[in-house]
């Protein structure tokens, strides 16, 4: 299927979940943008989209920081595929 990707941004004194640009949330930090931003990337995955996480840094630059797919979100504790969505580093 496609690939979205959620964007958490600073604008306004509040952080934003956005997607292909529509503003999906308002939230008072960057912890609970990202909470919510997982949440719908989980959801996304489930309806077999390929999905990225990026957030803005303090200059404006967004960073991936997750990569999801369905191997890692759907394994169960206890097996062999990763239970966690995988990180990528900074520096790719």
């Amino acid at each position: 299927m496609s690939r979205l990707i959620y964007a958490i941004i600073r604008a306004d004194g509040c952080w934003r979940v956005v997607c292909e640009r529509r503003r999906i949330g308002r939230y008072a930090t960057c912890e609970k943008a990202a909470v919510a931003a997982m949440a719908l990337a989980r959801e996304a995955v489930a309806s077999d989209h390929d999905v990225e996480v990026l957030v803005q840094d303090a200059v404006g630059q967004l960073w991936p920081v997750a990569q999801i797919d369905a191997i890692a979100i759907c394994a169960e504790p206890g097996d062999e595929a990763p239970a966690t969505a995988s990180a990528r580093s900074a520096a790719s």
